[in-house]
């Protein structure tokens, strides 16, 4: 019996779904990255009021970590990332998003502070946040990129 070479098997189909899954998450990335980045130039830019920056940056930051998070459990399931590395990356976005809440109430407290918009802790703050999402993002696409693009499937009995 001939067997059809363009039907995949529905392991292969899966495995396939859940690396598309990792691609979207990894390419949807960068935008919201540049984005949070872009909130942080017009926060210390002192174009506006403190409490829209704030509100933009919480807005920006929650938007990328949103992403960060989709491509983390979209990798999870596709065995690209496990063990270890996912328990650094679990701590390493609870830090984050522990640090950035952190900051956020910190500035939050002092508003009229933030209305100079002076650079000091505030331009600090958005600086360290901005540069742990850019590396988050650096990360997501070497991993990316070394990850099999047609993993291999393996039966569990």
């Amino acid at each position: 019996m001939e067997t059809n070479q363009d039907i995949i098997s529905p392991e292969e189909a899966l495995a396939r779904f859940r690396v598309g899954r990792v691609e979207e998450s990894v390419n949807a990335i960068r935008p919201t990255v540049s984005e949070f980045d872009h909130q942080v130039n017009l926060s210390l830019d002192g174009t506006r009021p403190a409490h829209d920056s704030t509100k933009s940056l919480t807005k920006a930051f929650v938007s990328a970590f949103r992403t960060f998070s989709e491509a983390q459990d979209a990798a999870k399931s596709a065995g690209i990332v496990t063990g270890v590395a996912l328990d650094a990356l679990d701590d390493v976005m609870t830090r984050l998003r522990a640090e950035f809440k952190a900051g956020m109430t910190a500035m939050n407290g002092s508003l009229d502070k933030m209305n100079s918009h002076s650079p000091g802790a505030f331009g600090e703050f958005c600086q360290a946040a901005s540069d742990r999402l850019k590396r988050l993002e650096q990360f997501w696409n070497q991993t990316y990129e070394a990850a099999p693009k047609r993993p291999q499937m393996t039966m569990k009995g």
